[in-house]
């Protein structure tokens, strides 16, 4: 691990609401060390933010997640989930027990957390007047200490008080947090105002139903925080590196109107649930990514499998064979059909020469839909796509196929998100 990237521990805290004030204790004890990042939703999520965007990405960057567990966390789906997800991207949990438990009353996230470390809170009933003088706070510290070494971080333990004690800002808290530590219905996954990470601020549709997407009803809702099976399977996503960016999740309706990209007209893949991948870390700027007209944004085409992505085809296209890192990297078409026909595009470098042999991808997504190969996993079947930008004067347009996109090299496309249908 870099040195740069060790510069802060980063602590995700897990709780339900009922134990919301001590559990305030334990964060404003955290917050006043030097080093420390301390994520708590109440603080940190804002009016305009999306919440299951925010809770998926600070659980993938966290370096370790404190389970605050109460009676009450264990009935609480909303936590089993944050469980869940955070073991699936192999991150330490401290189960923090507030309450005594007995491991059978537990439940489905017992199978997690009776394999870690873990304070006992419950056994001082005082553990809240003072917290950061008890000995279960020293054996909490002891904890993310023994965490801490284990890696390459570039400060010492244990930890500095910070100089000036941090103001913690209490105000403007949504209610779509507060009914998501109650595991209240939240109607809209993206909170007002923000329309970010779920196209046309639509409630979105379970990945696992069985209906198609135009019959999916409107009363569900699709959690990020629940893994996709597909993905969930694709180990290589999120075992050792994480490669995927909750940001750049989406569920497409079918009433997504087409606009543009880079000058292109923009065809959504309507129907289609987007894992984004974290492809700022290979390309840096994100313009290329706009979709504001800027002079830098590139095209959106679509690229999909001639085999079973779930064996070799989306690694390779993913992950560079002589370091496994992951590096994009599409591969030539072996179809030579269009190889000689004209290029109509006009912005293209090599407008009216033939098009040459390179990777075929397709403007429309139903094009690509209907030449990618479809997969099983458990029974049920799938149909996958990559969604890629492409630089508009690097993309040829053969004469005899206006909808499909050529390019002659890798670097002229790069795939940005993984496309997952139920069929």
């Amino acid at each position: 691990m870099e040195q740069e990237n060790c510069a802060r521990i980063k602590i995700f805290l897990s709780y339900q609401w009922n134990s919301q004030k001590n559990v305030k204790k334990i964060y404003s004890e955290l917050v006043n060390f030097e080093n420390v990042d301390v994520f708590m939703d109440i603080y940190k999520i804002k009016a305009g933010m999306n919440l299951y965007s925010c809770l998926a990405s600070n659980i993938q960057q966290a370096d370790v997640l404190l389970a605050c567990v109460s009676r009450d966390y264990v009935k609480s789906k909303n936590c089993e989930r944050e469980i869940i997800y955070a073991d699936a991207f192999n991150k330490p949990i401290i189960p923090l027990y507030i309450e005594k438990i007995p491991i059978p009353e537990l439940g489905s996230i017992g199978f997690v957390l009776v394999r870690e470390r873990f304070c006992s809170f419950y056994r001082n009933s005082n553990v809240f007047e003072n917290f950061g003088q008890t000995e279960e706070f020293n054996d909490l510290m002891q904890g993310i200490y023994s965490i801490i070494e284990k890696k390459n971080f570039s400060f010492s333990v244990p930890f500095v008080k910070k100089s000036n004690i941090e103001m913690i800002d209490e105000t403007n808290l949504p209610q779509e947090v507060i009914n998501f530590r109650n595991d209240k219905p939240i109607e809209e996954i993206s909170m007002s105002p923000s329309t970010a990470h779920v196209e046309n601020k639509s409630p979105a549709a379970h990945p696992q139903s069985k209906r198609k997407p135009e019959e999916v009803s409107k009363k569900q809702n699709f959690t990020f925080l629940e893994i996709h099976p597909v993905i969930k399977e694709l180990k290589f996503l999120i075992h050792p590196k994480i490669l995927l960016d909750p940001v750049g999740d989406r569920l497409f309706y079918e009433n997504k109107k087409n606009s543009k990209r880079g000058g292109e007209i923009y065809y959504p893949p309507n129907g289609w649930i987007r894992y984004g991948l974290k492809v700022a870390m290979i390309f840096g700027h994100s313009n290329w990514l706009a979709k504001d007209g800027n002079s830098n944004e590139w095209a959106v085409v679509y690229s999909g499998f001639r085999n079973s992505p779930m064996k070799t085809e989306l690694s390779q296209k993913l992950i560079d064979p002589m370091n496994g890192k992951f590096r994009p990297n599409l591969k030539n078409s072996n179809n030579l059909e269009f190889s000689n026909s004209k290029d109509v595009n006009p912005r293209s470098e090599n407008f009216n020469k033939p098009c040459g042999i390179g990777i075929i991808c397709s403007a429309k997504p139903d094009l690509a839909e209907i030449k990618t190969t479809p997969f099983s996993l458990n029974g049920i079947k799938y149909k996958m796509l990559l969604q890629c930008r492409a630089n508009p004067v690097k993309m040829r347009i053969p004469q005899s196929n206006q909808e499909l996109r050529i390019f002659n090299l890798p670097d002229h496309v790069r795939p940005y998100g993984i496309l997952i249908k139920q069929i």
